[in-house]
């Protein structure tokens, strides 16, 4: 189900591998990160897959490197947390 955060629509669901190619050779996967509570953001240069190569410039990456400072900022306290991800530690 697509979401809007920082005003922004995302959507989580599976995609294929075939799908990835396709945006890749379309020019429209533009950025390619993960996450996860350790890993906070972890943007992707390449991704391969058998004889394919897909390769990405982080250091042009928009919505990854805002995503990644957005959390960044309510982690450290720096924005209010009005998401409800933080849970207290005692």
């Amino acid at each position: 189900f697509p979401v809007t955060i920082w005003g922004r629509t995302v959507e989580e669901r599976a995609i294929s591998l075939d799908e990835l190619i396709e945006a890749y050779d379309a020019g429209q996967l533009k950025e390619v990160f993960g996450s996860g509570t350790a890993a906070s953001v972890s943007m992707i240069r390449e991704l391969g897959f058998e004889d394919r190569s897909m390769v990405f410039d982080p250091a042009s990456f928009e919505w990854a490197a805002a995503l990644r400072q957005g959390l960044s900022d309510i982690r450290e306290g720096r924005v209010p947390d009005t998401h409800g991800w933080l849970m207290p530690v005692l």
